[in-house]
């Protein structure tokens, strides 16, 4: 094959990946959409409880009205081997960079978070510049609170979290609330793009693709 063809068959590829991840984003909010989560409240019953009494609160369960979040997880692109302890990206993980921002580049992004490395924050710094947002520090080693942040500091929003081979499968599986992914992709593996949609955490709708 020349390489016109393969440029031409790689662009109608990635406009393919456009048109489905677009379809499929509505179809993921609109299913986010109808089970609005539920938040359970102890209210007190009617009238004076008595000293010693082994009655307890009664739980009122309320609808709690919420738009849907969604998290789209990458893992960073290809890195160069320079042997040093926060290496940039290669060539290769540049282009993929590049083939990310214009993949999501339909999608209004409200957030991007990245951990405080090189390779990590290159691979989103194109998104970023697109949507002309800062990209956000968080450290890979505290993950446990993000996902529950997702979901209550950012809900309604659509946030980029670009994160690492050990990182991105735990915060995928707690937004699902399933074991569904490893604990660690493969070493080769930088082409998963996780999209979850959702309105309360452990509940998220999945669209898994490769770019």
């Amino acid at each position: 094959m020349s390489s016109n063809m393969k440029k031409v068959s790689k662009s109608l590829f990635i406009v393919s990946l456009i048109v489905l991840l677009n379809i499929e984003f509505s179809i993921a909010q609109e299913k986010a959409k109808e089970t609005p989560p539920t938040k359970i409240v102890l209210l007190p019953q009617e009238g004076k409880i008595e000293s010693g009494s082994k009655e307890s609160p009664v739980p009122i369960v309320i609808k709690k009205e919420s738009q849907p979040t969604t998290v789209i997880l990458i893992r960073h692109a290809e890195k160069l081997d320079d042997r040093s302890q926060d290496p940039p990206l290669s060539d290769e993980g540049i282009e993929r960079a590049q083939r990310l921002a214009l993949l999501l580049s339909n999608l209004t992004i409200d957030h991007i978070f990245s951990t405080p490395f090189k390779r990590t924050s290159q691979t989103v710094e194109e998104l970023a510049r697109m949507n002309d947002l800062e990209i956000e520090n968080y450290e890979p080693k505290d993950l446990r609170q993000l996902p529950f942040d997702f979901y209550d500091k950012y809900a309604g929003k659509t946030i980029v979290m670009s994160g690492h081979s050990n990182t991105t499968p735990f915060v995928v599986n707690s937004l699902i609330g399933e074991r569904k992914f490893p604990p660690q992709l493969d070493e080769d593996d930088y082409n998963d793009i996780f999209i979850i949609t959702g309105t309360e955490l452990g509940k998220g709708n999945l669209i898994h693709i490769n770019y």
